[in-house]
């Protein structure tokens, strides 16, 4: 996807509450400028973040427009007013995301410098919702990867087509008969919220022992 990321004019304003009505209520120019204005005033500190942090600029700049994308479609989903600072989430969720990948790059034997967030709270005034959502958003996604693969196969179908019968569902995954496929179901479902649970109470001292 690409955003608007041309200067911002003078008598354009940035504050907070401009953004997020621009983000939730505005079309076309209003959201437009809403953007532009987080370019302007989020993708500095997030690209120091990186950058401090064996990023390049390439690296930034990917880094929020993802978050970017995070943002809108959070926005989108919730369809309420939104309140707090827009750039403080995407900071914040920037900060996370980025963590992941000096993790991921750190187990696979890279070396990379300690982590430095100057300035970069985790946990932004006014945005608890779409942060939750987010957390539970990322950690679905990591439990899914250490799920079976048959699991894996199971609940991305659920995913996909809602609610199925379970005759149907058997003779999707190759399983006996229905009976099998409710139990199978169950157990997947129930280790998946297992380990969503625990990876939402984990801290980042725990994340960094798991790697």
């Amino acid at each position: 996807m690409v955003f608007p990321s041309g200067k911002t004019k003078k008598n354009v304003d940035c504050s907070d509450e401009a953004i997020c009505a621009g983000l939730v209520q505005g079309s076309g120019r209003r959201r437009d400028e809403a953007i532009k204005c987080l370019y302007a005033t989020c993708l500095p500190a997030i690209r120091g973040m990186v950058l401090k942090n064996s990023g390049t600029e390439s690296d930034a700049e990917d880094l929020f427009q993802d978050v970017l994308c995070i943002l809108l479609r959070n926005i989108d989903i919730l369809e309420k007013e939104l309140t707090g600072s827009p750039q403080a989430y995407l900071q914040s969720i920037a900060r996370r995301r980025w963590l992941n990948v000096l993790r991921t790059h750190r187990s696979r034997g890279g070396r990379w410098a300690e982590f430095k967030d100057e300035g970069i709270s985790d946990n932004p005034a006014g945005m608890t919702e779409l942060l939750e959502r987010e957390r539970f958003f990322e950690a679905q996604e990591a439990c899914l990867t250490q799920m079976t693969p048959k699991c894996q196969a199971i609940l991305g179908s659920i995913y996909t087509n809602g609610r199925q019968r379970m005759d149907t569902l058997a003779e999707q995954q190759e399983l006996a008969n229905a009976h099998t496929a409710r139990q199978t179901k169950y157990r997947c479902l129930q280790s998946l919220k297992a380990c969503i649970l625990k990876r939402l109470t984990m801290t980042d001292d725990d994340h960094e022992s798991t790697i």
